[in-house]
């Protein structure tokens, strides 16, 4: 085993407890949930880090929107003509591919549903 580092983070009580809850849907340790942050933080290119971390101007912001959807959209392109990389790596273009999930490798669309907007939660709300 690789050498680890130990160190100590300052949640405040709403984010501590976001955190919990994430673990436990997840079945993951604090410890997992935040080495994997980390990992990705680190996999992504500068301009990203910034806009993760509050750095970019609201112009910035909306530029990296931008290319990101271009991005995205490159990639589901590339996935559908059976080029890129689905392999975890960067793709040709250096953007980070979109992962290949089951339902997806099956030809079958995932939905996923805004609770605030679905028919569906509005029955549940008494609407």
């Amino acid at each position: 085993m690789s050498k680890r580092a130990i160190i100590r983070v300052q949640l405040t009580t709403p984010v501590k407890q976001q955190l919990d809850e994430l673990c436990q849907q997840r079945g993951m340790t604090q410890i997992a949930v935040m080495s994997r942050l980390v990992d990705w933080f680190f996999q992504q290119n500068e301009l990203v880090q910034a806009a993760v971390l509050g750095q970019l101007s609201e112009d910035l912001k909306g530029q990296l929107a931008d290319q990101m959807l271009r991005q995205m959209a490159q990639n589901t392109d590339d996935t559908a003509s059976g080029s890129g990389d689905n392999g975890g790596g960067q793709t040709d273009n250096g953007a980070l591919p979109r992962p290949q999930t089951a339902a997806r490798a099956a030809g079958q669309e995932q939905r996923f549903e805004n609770p605030a907007t679905s028919p569906r939660s509005a029955k549940g709300r008494g609407a």
